[in-house]
């Protein structure tokens, strides 16, 4: 018999695709594991959706008008400060020049 003419005999032979083991959905929604071989009966639990527990936040609009009077005062308590800074910087550049 040469190799062009040989048929193997493959009765009684059949192919399996496995699946990889995991779990899968049902038809009914729930999920089922599969072993790669077989299904099992582990069943996973069913998911519920629980209700968001977190406070909700708020968002403020920016108040600019306090912002505004905030910038103001600082200046102000600021302000002898920059001009005895100031005045000591012109006298310091007139002793220099002299």
């Amino acid at each position: 018999m040469n190799a062009s003419t040989a048929v193997a005999d493959t009765t009684g032979l059949f192919v399996v695709a496995a699946a990889p083991a995991g779990w899968y959905d049902q038809t009914d929604g729930s999920r089922r594991w599969f072993d790669g071989r077989q299904w099992t009966d582990h069943f996973a639990p069913q998911l519920r959706l629980v209700p968001d527990l977190r406070p909700e936040r708020t968002h403020y609009a920016t108040d600019h008008g306090f912002h505004v009077i905030m910038v103001v005062m600082t200046l102000g308590v600021w302000a002898p400060v920059w001009a005895a800074v100031g005045c000591a910087n012109v006298l310091r550049s007139a002793v220099a020049r002299a």
